[in-house]
This record gives C-alpha cells, structure tokens and sequence, in this order.
C-alpha cells in the first residue's frame, strides 16, 4: 500500500469510532478519569471528531505524503521529525503564511503523533487577522447587490450560502410549526426555544432536517435571524438553490462580521457589560454575545468577541 493511503486511513481510523460524539464530552471524560494531562493538551489527542477537519487532514496530509514520496521516503515508520521540520520549511519557502503552515503541522502531528511544540512554530497570538475587516476591489466590482444584501442580514458561511435552498427561507410562524412537527416524530431532541422565535421575522433554517444541518460548520443545527426581510422578498423562489456556487476570490466573512457587529449592537443596547474581553480589553453583554455566537454557529462566546466584535 502506498504512504499516502496508509496516513489518510490512519486518520479515518481517529474519526469513524467517534461519528456522532461530542469532543467537549470527551475531553470532560478525561478530566473525569485524571488521563487529561497524561493524554494530551485537550484529552483527545488520537482521535477526530468532525468530517471537516478529517476531510481537511486528508488534504494537508496528501501533499505531505506526496513530499516524503518524491525524497523517497515509502513507509510511515521511515519519517523522522527532520522530514517533517524539512517538509515546514519547504512549505514555508512556496510563501505559505503562519496560519497555513500551523494547520498543516497539526495534521502531521496527529497523524504521526507528535507534540506540535516540536515543530517549533511561530506563534499566531500576535499576529493581526485580517480575515473579513477589508473588501477588495474586485469583490466591490463583481458582487451582486442581491448577494451582498443578503449576506449582510444573514451572515452566512461561504458553504452554507452555496448550498442554501429556498424552503430554507421561513417565516417565524411558519418555522414554528416545522419544530413542533419535529418535536412530535422525534421527542426529546428539539433545543431550540420557540418562544424566541418571531412570527413575522424571517429566519434560516438550519434546523428542522439533518440535510440542512450537512451544510453547517461540522454538522452543528441552528436557526439564522435574519435581520432585515427586504434583500429575502427579492429572492425569487424556485426549485434551484437560492444563489449556487460562487467566486473563491468573494471575501464572504467580510459580511459575516457585519452581521455579527448589527446584531450584537441591536440586542447589547442598554444592557450591562457585564463580559471581560483578555484580546479586546473592554466589556460586553454577555448574554448579547451568546445570542451572537448561536446564530454565527460557534460554541464560544470569546470567539465572537475577539474575531467579530475587535476593531
């Protein structure tokens, strides 16, 4: 069998026993037996638990393979951390940035079991992300008004907005009666509060049916507020997908902070600050922040504060 098929089924291995589970349960399991410190920095050092990230692994780990191949290196217990030190500067030299170069290693350190500290990488701590704050030229100049105007009241992902369907799109009231038919043929498994829910607000719906949630950030549901109906009303409906595949060069988080900044003013107005930001040394609401993230699709509240909400 060839390296490439022998580290990319190593990592399949990591995933499959754990389709389905939770990592925060896991790592509190390990707390729970005094193994979390003796296993790994988060307690689930061999194993993964989302098809996003063993789908990205596979990718990062291919080019590894295909490196160590072309230096004649066949089989997995022939690398030694200087190839994959070699392999980082190699990486490094095509003028890969700190952030591409660290995913990389942690594919490498999970599929070979190494500590990433061996790598000796530089750290991302301080360095500025750019990711969404700016929209070049050509975005300005090839990005509908329509999508635009969408992705500002929904701050949707890039995936998420290409496979949208229009029965996604649903009155409050409408969506209501999707959760309690829901609720009926399947007990116990709704969490979402339908008294938030607003009968005359349009929402997206990522919630109501497990192919809508395939399209979400490691197949976790959620319902979108929309914040404004009038970019919605001008989507015709139909039987194709709301807008399709589009440019990889669109800077779609650049709206999914715009989003973020609306919503969180419009529910923060007026409430306590009762949230320390350690990045953006100031105050937020905290509960504002927690309406922000379940409607991003994060599961940390410091992720909004220091991504979406940092000047």
């Amino acid at each position: 069998m060839s390296l490439i098929f022998d580290l990319k089924r190593k990592l399949h291995n990591m995933y499959w026993p754990n389709v389905g589970q939770s990592k925060r349960a896991a790592k509190e399991e390990f707390k729970d037996d005094y193994m979390f410190n003796k296993i790994s920095k988060n307690g689930v050092k061999n194993a993964i638990f989302s098809s996003g990230t063993l789908k990205d692994y596979q990718k990062k780990i291919t080019e590894f393979a295909k490196y160590c191949n072309a230096k004649g290196i066949k089989k997995e217990q022939d690398i030694t951390l200087e190839h994959c030190l070699d392999y980082l500067d190699w990486c490094r030299s095509k003028g890969n940035s700190v952030n591409t170069i660290s995913s990389k290693a942690a594919a490498i350190g999970k599929v070979l079991g190494i500590n990433t500290q061996e790598f000796n990488l530089e750290s991302k701590r301080h360095i500025k992300n750019m990711r969404g704050r700016t929209l070049n030229s050509y975005c300005i100049k090839n990005m509908s008004k329509e999508l635009t105007s969408f992705l500002k009241v929904t701050g949707l992902r890039r995936k998420e907005l290409e496979h949208l369907q229009h029965k996604q799109i649903i009155l409050g009231s409408k969506l209501k009666e999707r959760i309690l038919k829901m609720e009926m043929e399947v007990p116990n498994k709704v969490k979402i509060k339908i008294n938030s829910i607003e009968n005359d607000k349009f929402y997206i719906d990522f919630y109501t049916n497990r192919e809508y949630q395939k399209m979400t950030k490691g197949g976790r549901p959620r319902i979108v507020e929309c914040l404004d109906s009038t970019p919605l009303k001008n989507i015709k409906n139909s039987n194709d997908l709301v807008f399709g595949k589009q440019d990889k060069y669109f800077n779609i988080h650049f709206f999914r902070r715009i989003y973020a900044q609306t919503l969180y003013k419009r529910v923060a107005k007026d409430k306590p600050l009762d949230y320390y930001s350690t990045h953006n040394k100031c105050k937020f609401n905290k509960q504002a922040l927690k309406i922000v993230s379940a409607n991003l699709g994060h599961n940390r509240i410091c992720v909004v504060a220091t991504n979406y909400l940092d000047q």
